[in-house]
């Protein structure tokens, strides 16, 4: 409609489009989890996204981006919508990683994609499935190819899931019966991945996440109210094919509008659901079966390395895993590392070997563990005596009335007699010299700790035992 105004015709000044999304300036997103412009590279860096892009394999748009959910070192992850969900009543609110196109990036989705193939066959189970026994492997697969074959994005598609393990347990008592529920469970999911020969090479806290769900039954709606409008950054300069107009910054749910939304689909149920120890292990990365192919180390933290990983003589494989896993529920029961916790950068080949020497004693003597080269101020602090141990320790043990540090560590992060003792004896089972001297993945699961979970838990048939 035009009216008349001082002789001239004006037409109404048409309203602007809303904008998705919300622009905060750089100072707010201080402490935000985004990635920084000089990682989407030409040739080797992430995939510029947008919100309202739409994802998918051949171009065929299948999943809209809502939101970001964050980013890491090889990739960025996007909440968004399935368009066209593959299974009736199947939940439309995905997950979205997408590798950078670096050989890195590049290796870790092939990787994830081959373990998901793999998963599926021994299991003779879908991806949905799978993580009903804690494997979160991806429920979809496929390529972004641009810059005529040059660049390669491996795009994982998986349900969302909330936050890692240590955060969910970081909060509750070291005698709750949940706490030790996570612990069991994550025992479990090993077991079904090392029953399908499968060593996952990078299992510690950061990869155990917490299922979510319930989400099936939200809307687009109850999606924005949860994770609220995207907020971004702008970049400078004119975006292009390789540099994005924003970076997104990672979203947070907020947990107790989502409480609200499942208690008007599920009534009393909804907060029940919020509160099972489900897990889902995921980073399948660097996982692999070590009768195809032997690995040396893996990019596993120091913190969380065995001490194979530093021989010449033997390769990481299953009792690796175990290890690992037993820094992983250590670091649940007391939220500290086992070893070099509170070391600054990387920690020292020194520094480790005194750690474990504190927790499981002196090396077995014929060990092939790389202490020779290490300077001979360090090698000292290898074999040092009860005397010689840092003032601290010592008056922990005093103070606590415990035989040994791993003990004193147990009773001082309020682990309280008689379940101490059963936690050292699992601990100093896991924590071996040599491998094959370290307990197995099913006597960690039948161990007195776990006796209780044991008695609560149902009756499960598992895909690979049919």
């Amino acid at each position: 409609m035009t009216r008349p105004y001082g002789g001239r015709l004006f037409k109404p000044t048409p309203t602007p489009p809303v904008q998705p999304y919300t622009v905060i300036g750089a100072k707010d997103a201080r402490y935000e989890i985004v990635e920084k412009i000089d990682q989407y590279e030409p040739g080797e860096g992430f995939l510029p996204v947008h919100i309202n892009d739409r994802l998918g394999e051949d171009g065929d748009g299948r999943y809209r981006v809502i939101n970001k959910l964050g980013s890491g070192s090889y990739g960025t992850v996007w909440l968004c919508e399935d368009l066209d969900p593959q299974q009736p009543g199947e939940c439309r609110w995905k997950a979205v990683k997408i590798t950078m196109c670096s050989d890195g990036g590049i290796e870790s989705g092939l990787a994830e994609k081959r373990i998901r193939r793999d998963v599926m066959e021994r299991c003779r189970c879908a991806p949905a499935q799978a993580f009903e026994i804690g494997l979160g492997i991806p429920s979809d697969y496929f390529e972004i190819v641009r810059d005529g074959g040059r660049e390669v994005y491996c795009c994982l598609v998986s349900p969302i899931l909330r936050g890692e393990i240590s955060e969910e347990c970081f909060y509750l008592s070291r005698n709750d019966p949940k706490l030790l529920d996570f612990c069991y469970n994550a025992a479990l999911a090993m077991q079904s991945l090392h029953k399908m020969e499968i060593v996952h090479g990078d299992f510690r806290s950061t990869n155990i996440l917490v299922q979510l769900p319930g989400m099936d039954k939200l809307t687009l709606h109850d999606i924005k109210q949860i994770w609220g409008k995207p907020r971004v950054i702008m970049t400078e300069g004119k975006p292009n094919d390789h540099y994005p107009a924003y970076l997104a910054v990672a979203a947070r749910p907020d947990y107790e509008k989502l409480k609200e939304c499942l208690q008007v689909y599920y009534g009393d149920k909804g907060e029940e659901l919020l509160d099972q120890p489900k897990i889902a292990v995921v980073d399948f990365g660097g996982s692999w079966n070590p009768k195809q192919k032997r690995k040396k180390s893996t990019f596993i933290p120091t913190a969380y390395s065995s001490p194979e990983s530093y021989s010449d003589t033997y390769y990481v494989s299953f009792e690796s895993d175990i290890w690992a896993l037993g820094c992983a529920i250590f670091y649940l029961l007391t939220k500290k590392d086992p070893f070099c916790h509170g070391i600054a950068g990387a920690p020292h080949m020194g520094d480790l070997m005194r750690e474990w020497e504190e927790f499981i004693g002196t090396p077995y003597p014929n060990s092939k563990v790389r202490a020779a080269t290490l300077e001979d101020a360090m090698r000292q602090r290898v074999t040092r005596k009860m005397a010689d141990w840092r003032k601290t320790k010592r008056e922990a043990i005093d103070k606590t009335g415990a035989r040994s540090y791993l003990e004193a560590a147990l009773l001082v992060a309020g682990i309280y007699p008689p379940a101490v003792a059963d936690w050292v004896d699992l601990f100093k089972r896991i924590f071996t010299w040599r491998p094959e001297h370290r307990i197995k993945i099913e006597d960690i699961i039948n161990h007195t700790v776990f006796e209780h979970c044991r008695e609560d838990e149902p009756e499960k048939a598992y895909p690979f035992d049919k």
